[in-house]
């Protein structure tokens, strides 16, 4: 089976690439790039995979680098045009002759009231609408983006947002991403269906004690004002739109909307295991934290 990532230097589409190159045996994987060379450098230790140039932006190139593929998975890219980048990439696939496709989407695809739930209810529309056989794998925060506080665990001891700190909701690591989506890539029965991957719940409460423990000292969380975290990623390079975004999610984790709860266990359902918990998680990246 010839199977490829488009999209393949982000954090999901590497964790993809990785998953199906474990793998035994491991399938024939195309990773389509902008930049060939880039991946070439991500994945040149992996001999099952061929790097080629590609995107949505090209839809002529991304033809021509999907044409004799099977099965393709379209990971998201980080722009606000995404579902049109989405579709885009989509119509090239049916175009090369790809078989099926499995779609990277957001848990919140439908609520309409957050940016990421109109983006993604648009590109999922207009994927299905081109009427080739397609999986929707949809995810929620990133649990990698507790990472992004490694700098003031080091120099304050303390994490910093602006959800409350006992409030149960659950994320789901970009390995985990990876796993699930080459589950649903290589396996069978797969077609016309939505899958929701989740990790346990956990607090931010529960994230600081886990975070102590790699860090070998006391981690507080320390909530903050919405506008404060919205300058701070403003303020780390996300655009304003992408920061909104974010915090149109954290207020949902608020209210408690079940949409980052309940106890779904499509991860499960694709892969035969569990989903990574944030307490192994943090404790798989404990240097981070050191």
């Amino acid at each position: 089976m010839s199977i490829a990532v488009v999209g393949c230097t982000g954090s999901t589409g590497v964790a993809t690439v990785k998953a199906l190159a474990a793998l035994s045996p491991a399938p024939e994987i195309v990773a389509v790039a902008r930049s060939a060379a880039k991946a070439t450098e991500l994945f040149s230790d992996l001999p099952s995979v061929t790097c080629v140039e590609g995107a949505a932006t090209d839809p002529r190139g991304l033809r021509k680098a999907l044409t004799g593929v099977e099965v393709a998975f379209l990971n998201a890219p980080p722009t606000e045009d995404r579902a049109e980048l989405i579709i885009a990439s989509a119509a090239a696939a049916k175009a090369a002759g790809v078989q099926r496709l499995v779609v990277l989407s957001v848990a919140t695809c439908g609520y309409v009231r957050t940016c990421f739930g109109k983006q993604f209810l648009k590109a999922e529309a207009g994927v299905t609408s081109l009427g080739l056989p397609v999986t929707y794998v949809r995810c929620p925060l990133f649990l990698d983006n507790i990472l992004g506080q490694a700098g003031t665990v080091q120099s304050d001891g303390a994490m910093y947002g602006p959800t409350k700190p006992d409030v149960p909701w659950r994320g789901v690591s970009t390995d985990d991403v990876g796993k699930a989506v080459a589950a649903a890539l290589t396996g069978a029965g797969h077609e016309g269906k939505t899958y929701k991957i989740m990790s346990p719940p956990a607090t931010w409460m529960d994230i600081a004690a886990a975070v102590s423990d790699a860090a070998g000292k006391e981690v507080k969380y320390v909530q903050v004002p919405y506008d404060a975290a919205t300058e701070a990623m403003i303020g780390m390079g996300f655009p304003s739109w992408q920061a909104d975004g974010v915090n149109e999610l954290n207020h949902l984790i608020d209210s408690g909307d079940p949409v980052f709860g309940g106890d779904d266990d499509d991860f499960a359902t694709l892969t035969g295991s569990s989903a990574t918990s944030v307490a192994d998680f943090v404790k798989a990246h404990a240097g981070v934290f050191a």
